[in-house]
């Protein structure tokens, strides 16, 4: 039986914080309407990646530690591997967030695009901060 996600609310948008990336990816894939061996295509920021099953798709949210989606604009769902860091659960959250802001476009490497913007504002401004912090301690 799956893990059910942490639900809690923050200003007007609702989280699901799932325990494990089987959970988020067996989500996805049930609100896509796909059964676990049908193929998908994704964007995943940098091209399309070729068509994966569901059990392929976890393989490579478990490689990448963290993975998140929106649905329909008042709905956050979140993984983060269980030895993330800050840097780790900021560029999620910012990217995701990404995708709540403006329109949603429906190209999706746009709108993956947009969405990476506030990611790479997220990291930068982390670098950013590490940086000025050691130079105020140094």
């Amino acid at each position: 039986m799956a893990s059910k996600p942490r639900r809690f609310t923050f200003h007007g948008l609702r989280v699901l914080h799932y325990p494990t990336a089987r959970n988020i990816v067996e989500e996805f894939w049930s609100q896509e309407g796909l059964q676990w061996s049908q193929k998908r295509r994704f964007y995943d920021g940098r091209g399309w990646t070729k068509a994966d099953s569901g059990r392929e798709m976890l393989a490579w949210v478990r490689r990448k530690g963290r993975w998140g989606f929106v649905r329909d604009k008042h709905e956050l769902h979140i993984w983060l591997r269980r030895n993330h860091n800050f840097a780790d659960t900021v560029v999620l959250l910012a990217h995701e967030y990404g995708h709540l802001m403006g329109p949603w476009h429906r190209n999706p490497e746009r709108e993956e695009s947009k969405a990476g913007q506030y990611e790479s504002v997220a990291y930068s401004a982390i670098v950013l901060a590490r940086r000025l912090d050691t130079k105020r301690r140094g």
